[in-house]
């Protein structure tokens, strides 16, 4: 088997002494043994305090040409290494970098690849040698077709302020020029963008948002650092909480908290600070919708035929409400109402079957939630003449008393097939008439009446046998009945 050789590097020029000229073109040399195939060649003008990289992925080849640029410097290093760093060698003494043999400008900066927002301050930067006179700083914006003046500097400054204009391009170059005598260009064009920008989408004023939903903070941007901090005031403005710090992608999807507020504002602001923007109204953060029943709610008795109010409080609820009952305590339920107006109450007259295990639900459509009565009540015979329900019968019909025999009170149920003027009488085993029950106009429908036992001035009847007569225009049906005490 072999035994390779450590990686290795070593610089073999420039190693010390040597004077290269501004301008004129060398080669950097070096050997290396099993390297990864790329090295990163740097240079040192201050005796290897700071390193500038003249590349940093150049193939291993041995050999890198390089025109030397400014400042001049009798401190020089190169240094070539690895590219991940781990083997490399450097010049083992400094060289020279001689000033140029005529006036010469290098510009430093933008010098290729580099993204400047329209409105951003920003420095052109340049080294000159030997110019005496004011340079002049250009702009292009069709990589070097065409060129606009800057302005101004005096040459050994090799700075100038300046804020990036419109229009946008990606294909900007800036030159530095002292009349004929020198010049330099950006070695690569640089990017002049858009004005960094966020404009809030939503909420943007009006919006209602529940406490404990789900809802979308969206904007659009334009040049941001890529991060965006999302605030909240409920105040108008007076204060502001951040919930939300997200990748700059236009959207973030935010849980409610409370409390709410009728005075709240969103606020999407790059990490940095600025650019910002603010929702352009106020909306508002509702309290999560509730319902609550409040009659009936436990205890009541309501009686058959009578018009009973069913009544609830409701907080941002939707606008329909539907109302069911149940006569098992909760184990079935018949809906009584499936669109109903959210004004806190409904009127229903009772009907039919009596029960003692009744209760009420209230359930909200939009927003289903619903509430139920907090125990059962109960849903009793009549005390008068009461219409169990909302159907037409076919036929004119009496039914048998419920209790029979009876003591103290029996109810009597009875059909109306059409409009008519009706009688029920109760008469005692001779014929004769002890109460009218009922003797009025009514019309098409199920009744019910209780008898207590009375007779027409309330004095309690005897135990007996009575007969109880029903006539509705040309109907007529008598039943028998026991009164037992």
């Amino acid at each position: 088997f072999a035994i390779a050789a450590p990686p290795s590097i070593i610089v073999t020029s420039p190693n010390g002494g040597e004077q290269w000229q501004v301008g004129a073109r060398h080669e950097i040399l070096w050997t290396s043994i099993n390297c990864s195939g790329a090295v990163t060649i740097a240079l040192s003008r201050d005796a290897g305090a700071t390193w500038d990289v003249l590349s940093d992925s150049t193939q291993d080849t041995g050999e890198y040409s390089w025109t030397v640029t400014l400042p001049a410097s009798d401190a020089c290093l190169v240094k070539v290494s690895d590219v991940d760093e781990a083997v490399w060698d450097m010049s083992d003494a400094v060289f020279t970098i001689l000033p140029p043999t005529q006036p010469t400008i290098a510009v430093t900066a933008p010098n290729g690849g580099e993204n400047w927002p329209i409105g951003s301050a920003q420095q052109i930067t340049w080294f000159a040698q030997d110019v005496e006179r004011d340079v002049t700083i250009e702009l292009s914006r069709d990589n070097g077709v065409s060129w606009e003046i800057l302005g101004q500097a005096a040459a050994d400054s090799g700075l100038f302020h300046w804020m990036p204009t419109a229009p946008a391009t990606e294909a900007a170059l800036v030159r530095v020029a002292a009349d004929q005598s020198a010049s330099d260009t950006s070695d690569a064009v640089f990017r002049i963008s858009d004005k960094p920008a966020i404009t809030l989408i939503a909420p943007n004023g009006g919006e209602k948002w529940q406490i404990g939903a789900t809802q979308s903070i969206t904007w659009s941007s334009v040049n941001t650092s890529g991060v965006v901090k999302i605030q909240l005031t409920r105040d108008n403005g007076a204060t502001w909480e951040t919930i939300a710090q997200s990748e700059d992608t236009g959207s973030t999807s935010w849980l409610v908290t409370g409390p709410a507020s009728h005075s709240c504002l969103v606020m999407a602001a790059d990490v940095s600070g600025l650019p910002l923007d603010t929702s352009d109204g106020s909306f508002t953060i509702l309290e999560q919708p509730a319902i609550e029943l409040n009659s009936p709610n436990g205890g009541e008795t309501w009686h058959i035929g009578d018009e009973q109010v069913i009544m609830w409080e409701s907080t941002n609820g939707g606008s329909l409400i539907k109302i069911e009952l149940s006569r098992d305590n909760g184990s079935t339920w018949t809906q009584l109402v499936g669109d109903a107006a959210n004004s806190g109450s409904w009127t229903w007259v009772a009907q039919a079957p009596v029960s003692e295990s009744c209760l009420v639900r209230v359930t909200d459509v939009t927003q289903v939630i619903s509430d139920k009565s907090d125990a059962v009540f109960r849903i009793d015979y009549p005390t008068g003449v009461a219409r169990l329900n909302d159907e037409v019968p076919v036929d004119f019909t009496l039914q048998q008393n419920f209790p029979n025999p009876f003591n103290p009170v029996t109810r009597i149920q009875y059909q109306i097939a059409s409009r008519a003027q009706v009688r029920l009488v109760v008469y005692n085993i001779q014929g004769g008439e002890i109460a009218t029950l009922v003797d009025e106009t009514q019309d098409a429908g199920a009744y019910m009446l209780s008898w207590h036992g009375l007779d027409g001035n309330g004095a309690p009847a005897p135990s007996g046998v009575y007969f109880y007569r029903l006539t509705a225009d040309s109907f007529t049906e008598t039943r028998r009945m026991i009164l037992m005490k």
